[in-house]
């Protein structure tokens, strides 16, 4: 059982490398997708908002199918999925494909994503929200790999050549999972209609679920924008923004090791609170002060901010539902991702119509919301 658990972190960790990678994809190359299908602010946003569109989507598909029939299929299908997006998004001239592929990737991701959180609960017990923490970093360090890849390489790697890379690392992944014996199902006849309505409803599945919503849409705007926001008003040098959007990551990483580690000496909610308080000044910083370096300083309060509110609240996901956790973080990841997918478009038409630098005034009031979800949170919890 030892060893195989071992397999189950190492498919979960390795997954969600891949993930992190994916998903920073457009935030990376958006610069040049405007440049080569002459896009608006507006029709930049809609494009970035497809890929967490079909996060969503492969988040409504995950959770009752593991549930029912277990993980090693669904990891396959949602792997060959995502090759299949890459190659498209690599190749394509047309703005609809571009649109399909980045979908394909999306809804491969959402069902990778929801299926390692889902499946490193299942299997950590009393350590749920350290290994959580620490299956949150790896997607970091995924996402740190394309930002550097490109920064670094751009002279002699191509961007086809990156996606070729990704593609073979999922269809490694894929011949793992083959020789991976996974847990049973834990509902074998499915579950009932009425037990998925009664969770929708549930209030603090909800509380749960909005936090994250507004927690998805903050990381989903400066990972998107960020690269374009400091070739406009910042400086113009695409591998210097590539340079930015490595610093966010890399804070963020570090920040998902660090609270793997002091969740041992404070309490969920204290963490939750201070990370709120520090995107906040890093969102002031980025608005107020028009300099690259300090910039970089904000994106870096941002990234260590950001750290603690998935692992965190998918811990108490994963306490609180413990026996219908596919399902459970299915509908919370439903609501969560469509943060980042309508906090895009926002951020699109506030780029068009007010500049794109007054981004940072709606991860500001993201912030505020959040603060008011975990008091009532904080409240609820008490109570139990």
């Amino acid at each position: 059982m030892n060893r195989n658990k071992s397999l189950f972190y190492f498919a979960a960790f390795f997954a969600m490398v891949i993930y992190g990678i994916s998903t920073t994809i457009i935030g990376a190359i958006l610069p040049q997708l405007i440049d080569k299908f002459r896009l608006t602010g507006y029709s930049a946003g809609t494009v970035a908002s497809i890929m967490p569109l079909g996060i969503t989507i492969g988040s409504i598909i995950f959770g009752p199918i593991v549930d029912r029939f277990g993980y090693k299929l669904l990891m396959f299908v949602a792997s060959i999925t995502v090759i299949t997006g890459l190659y498209g998004l690599s190749s394509t001239s047309s703005v609809d494909i571009l649109r399909i592929s980045v979908l394909l990737i999306g809804a491969g991701n959402g069902i990778i994503n929801g299926t390692a959180n889902s499946l490193v609960s299942d299997i950590s017990g009393e350590k749920k929200k350290s290994r959580l923490s620490l299956l949150h970093a790896f997607y970091g360090i995924g996402a740190l790999g394309l930002p550097f890849m490109l920064s670094v390489f751009s002279s002699v790697v191509s961007i086809r050549e990156v996606f070729l890379i990704i593609s073979i690392s999922l269809f490694l992944l894929a011949l793992l999972l083959v020789f991976i014996t996974f847990p049973v199902a834990k509902k074998n006849m499915g579950l009932p209609l009425s037990e998925i309505l009664k969770l929708i409803n549930n209030p603090l599945l909800l509380l749960f679920a909005f936090f994250l919503f507004f927690q998805s849409g903050m990381e989903g705007v400066a990972g998107t924008w960020i690269t374009t926001l400091i070739q406009k008003t910042r400086i113009d040098n695409y591998n210097s923004a590539l340079a930015a959007l490595f610093f966010l990551i890399l804070a963020l990483t570090i920040g998902r090791f660090l609270i793997s580690f002091l969740l041992k000496h404070f309490t969920r909610f204290r963490l939750l609170q201070v990370g709120l308080i520090i995107v906040i000044s890093g969102a002031v910083i980025i608005f107020s002060i028009n300099n690259y370096y300090t910039t970089i300083t904000g994106l870096v309060l941002m990234g260590f901010g950001f750290a603690g509110g998935f692992p965190i609240i998918l811990s108490f996901v994963g306490d609180n539902y413990q026996s219908i956790s596919g399902t459970a973080f299915s509908l919370i990841f439903v609501i969560a991702l469509s943060g980042s997918m309508i906090m895009n478009i926002i951020a699109g038409v506030i780029s068009d119509t007010f500049g794109i630098q007054y981004i940072s005034i709606l991860i500001i009031a993201c912030v505020f919301i959040m603060f008011f979800l975990l008091y009532n949170l904080n409240s609820k919890m008490s109570m139990k």
